[in-house]
């Protein structure tokens, strides 16, 4: 039987999930026939059998790898063709059609291209503005508006630094009103002092020297504003004396590099810690061939609980591209829901008995069977518990109770831990942010957990929902509709 036929015809996946599918059950069948070989085997065939372990796990990732890298290239080109298509049907904002860098090179040559596009808008409006004197430049609808279509603040000053003009978003940036900028010192505007001493510097020069034509730095802080970040950019005026200055507000390039940054920095210390624990058991299985039964199998449960662990990370991080690209979709099919919750509580019932913490289950009558993505239920759920058990200390509990609410199915998760401070209850769910408690900086997380299980419930129509208090525990409640809800207009 071709399986891969099997899986892109009837259950709808595309080349790179067939692959990275593939490349996953791999190595679970392989971690699983190795475990099962060394439980027997001899030390000589347990060493030989570890290396193929490892050669075939290296295998299975390069496929995994390869199968990813070409599904990004693939997205980029339909990205940028959606960005084509949008400025076709009359799009003007430059920035609504920028494509994410995490695409690839298609994606960074692209918005350089927006960029060089952006720049000859900007200039022109410089030269109108150039050519006009004051007051018929403030009279020139045409110009107004062309210059406060460009989102970047613009202002053009004499030779003296005082502005000659500047449009709506510099004086927001600035932080005063746009008819009071005329004739004002520049310096004055600018509280940044690295930053108003360098276009000081600059306008002090005669331009003869290349290298001081520009001036660009990166500041926190323009008039007592320390939210955001500004890229401040001055050059001189060719051709007569002055300066042209360009503010950009880059804050929300900063989150996403400081979010996608500490991403990494997670998602690798968590790739490490159970490929870690995998390869100090499998060592310790080879290196003690006459090992008591009960301790090899003490064991290959831990080499099992981590693979799967794995297996949940590498999946969010897939959802995770999946949501950026907005590519995730559902393959929905029969949920029998006591049958998925009672394989979790099978999952969990060793990580909470190494964590000392008691963990229960309560079912309610009759749980029906609903038509729903089963693996991405599973990692919304999973998703609940995990966290209930990372974040509640030795001794505590988490119960995990099921039942129906008229047309719903509700999953409740409650745990006796830290608990979270209502000013966050909302922002727990945004991707990477993580509570600001100093309890949770030391317990290990990547943030994405509860960002993912909403964002999948609610393409199910349903949603997840917080009752919490610091210091006495938290309450998740999982409703998705038992019937399939009519999809919104996009």
């Amino acid at each position: 039987m071709n399986w891969s036929r099997y899986a892109k015809q009837i259950l709808g996946l595309d080349d790179s999930a067939v692959a990275t599918a593939g490349a996953v059950a791999a190595l679970a069948a392989m971690v699983a026939g190795a475990a099962g070989y060394l439980w027997a085997a001899s030390a000589d065939q347990a060493t030989a059998a570890l290396a193929c372990l490892f050669t075939a796990l290296a295998s299975a990732l390069s496929i995994a790898a390869f199968w990813h890298t070409a599904r990004m290239r693939a997205k980029a080109i339909a990205a940028i063709r959606h960005a084509l298509l949008a400025v076709a049907a009359g799009e003007t904002d430059l920035e609504a059609v920028s494509v994410a860098q995490a695409f690839g090179n298609e994606a960074r040559v692209w918005n350089s291209l927006l960029e060089e596009l952006l720049t000859l808008r900007r200039d022109r409006c410089v030269r109108l503005a150039l050519n006009q004197d004051g007051t018929s430049a403030s009279r020139d609808d045409g110009l107004r508006s062309a210059c406060d279509a460009v989102w970047h603040g613009l202002i053009v000053t004499d030779a003296s630094l005082r502005i000659i003009y500047a449009n709506g978003a510099a004086a927001v940036f600035l932080g005063v009103k746009r008819d009071t900028t005329r004739g004002t010192l520049l310096t004055d505007l600018i509280t940044d002092p690295p930053a108003r001493a360098g276009v000081a510097s600059m306008a002090a020069t005669d331009g003869a020297s290349e290298s001081r034509s520009r001036f660009v730095i990166e500041t926190s802080l323009l008039t007592g504003r320390e939210e955001g970040t500004f890229r401040l950019s001055a050059r001189r005026c060719s051709g007569r004396a002055g300066m042209i200055v360009v503010i950009e507000d880059i804050s929300q390039q900063r989150v996403a590099n400081n979010s996608r940054n500490a991403f990494v920095t997670q998602a690798t210390h968590e790739l490490r810690t159970p490929l870690t624990n995998i390869r100090l058991c499998v060592e310790t299985l080879v290196d003690k061939a006459d090992m008591e039964p009960v301790q090899r199998g003490e064991l290959l449960n831990t080499i099992s609980g981590e693979s799967r662990r794995l297996e949940r990370l590498v999946g969010d991080m897939l959802c995770v591209s999946e949501i950026e690209a907005g590519t995730m979709r559902l393959v929905r099919d029969d949920l029998r829901v006591e049958e998925t919750i009672r394989q979790l509580e099978a999952d969990f019932k060793h990580p909470a008995s190494v964590k000392q913490v008691e963990l229960s289950f309560t079912l309610g009558p009759k749980l029906p069977v609903i038509l729903a993505d089963r693996d991405k239920v599973v990692l919304a759920i999973s998703n609940l518990i995990g966290n209930a058990l990372k974040y509640t200390p030795a001794g505590g509990s988490v119960n995990v109770s099921t039942h129906t609410q008229g047309e719903a199915l509700l999953v409740e998760v409650a745990d006796t831990g830290l608990g979270i401070a209502s000013a966050e209850h909302d922002r727990v769910f945004d991707r990477f942010y993580r509570a600001k408690d100093e309890r949770v900086a030391n317990i290990t997380g990547s943030g994405l957990g509860l960002a993912l299980a909403r964002q999948v419930i609610r393409l199910h129509g349903g949603d997840i929902t917080l009752q919490s208090e610091l210091n006495k525990g938290s309450t998740f409640t999982l409703s998705i509709p038992m019937t399939t809800p009519v999809p919104l207009a996009a």
